[in-house]
């Protein structure tokens, strides 16, 4: 049985302790989190241990692979920490702040040879699979084109709570509390998956915006001045060219995701808010009447199975450290391009 830790308590904290809660092959044993009373309220949901230390929960639990979902400042520390002392690691994304960060991250995972994976939950969709495998095996042949989008509305809607008055969304929202806004938090999901589907970026151009949200953009300790919006334009190594919109301001959209690849045999498209395991594709000769059929995708496996599985099995899984340092390569040169107003190599 593979003793399993949770790393902090929030949202994305609760959904990796519900997937290891019930997966037979391992047991949350330990839930950690600064916040010891939201830490010993998630623990004891799973009749785990609850801590409000880090190392203090590996000086003491007995514990196989550790799931990191904190604020991303602490992503790296943890990490490495985890792989010194012989632990699986799972992280939220983004990897790391920088590509230093991710860089040690993945040389400690490297020098671990130890499973490491990113939890870029995207890849869970069957669509998202299934189109990728499409593409691989040139049924539309060579991406010319590609959009996507990632339209969130939480700045304008409360579906998730209000944040004006929730101060576990703010730090989200402030480069002093350790984000780089909705770039590094949402456009990290939209970067992984069109370079998993579409190839890798050679090179963007990037421009973000934070608009005003209360007086003087401060909300109590809170400066908040990371990025809300960011339009990106791309350039793959393997010749597609496209653009990716992402956003919090996106009023009516609760959490759509959305891209469309145009080869020249075929396209693709992906609605994950319309459905997580159907896509829709034009081939053949409905590429001259601009038809497009839905088509039903198998069901895969989700990422924290995935993790288990390679732990339990001790082989390599993917996304991987590797994978998000490559996605931070991108971010990185994303917030380059917006500073300098160039075109960045990635």
């Amino acid at each position: 049985m593979i003793k399993v830790a949770v790393i902090g308590a929030g949202t994305m904290a609760t959904r990796h302790a519900e997937a290891y809660a019930v997966n037979p092959k391992c047991q949350l044993v330990a839930v950690c989190d600064t916040n010891f009373l939201k830490a010993d309220l998630l623990a004891k949901q799973f009749g785990a241990k609850a801590f409000q230390s880090y190392s203090n929960m590996l000086d003491n639990e007995s514990i196989d692979a550790v799931a990191i979902a904190t604020p991303d400042q602490f992503h790296a520390i943890m990490a490495i920490e985890a792989f010194e002392r012989g632990k699986h690691v799972m992280c939220e994304k983004p990897l790391g702040l920088s590509v230093t960060e991710a860089k040690n991250m993945v040389n400690a995972a490297k020098k671990s040879n130890l499973v490491n994976m990113v939890n870029f939950t995207y890849r869970n969709a069957p669509a998202v699979q299934t189109a990728r495998e499409y593409v691989l095996s040139g049924k539309i042949g060579q991406i010319r084109h590609f959009s996507a989008s990632y339209l969130q509305s939480w700045l304008v809607s409360t579906a998730w709570g209000d944040w004006r008055t929730d101060a576990s969304w703010l730090w989200r929202l402030s480069t002093a509390h350790g984000s780089n806004g909705a770039l590094f938090d949402i456009g990290v999901h939209l970067i992984d998956l069109v370079t998993f589907i579409a190839g890798d970026f050679e090179s963007v151009q990037c421009q973000t915006r934070c608009f005003n949200k209360a007086l003087d953009n401060i909300i109590d300790q809170y400066t908040l001045d990371a990025n809300d919006s960011a339009l990106i334009i791309a350039n793959c190594s393997n010749g597609a060219f496209g653009s990716l919109q992402l956003t919090r301001w996106a009023t009516g959209h609760l959490n759509d995701i959305t891209v469309t690849l145009h080869g020249d045999k075929g396209a693709i498209k992906i609605d994950l808010t319309k459905s997580q395991d159907k896509i829709w594709i034009c081939t053949g000769n409905n590429i001259n009447t601009g038809r497009f059929r839905a088509l039903n995708c198998p069901p895969v496996s989700n990422l924290f199975e995935q993790f288990i599985e390679a732990v339990d099995s001790k082989q390599k899984a993917e996304p991987d450290f590797a994978t998000g340092l490559n996605v931070q390569r991108v971010l990185n040169a994303c917030v380059r391009s917006n500073n300098l107003g160039v075109i960045d190599k990635i």
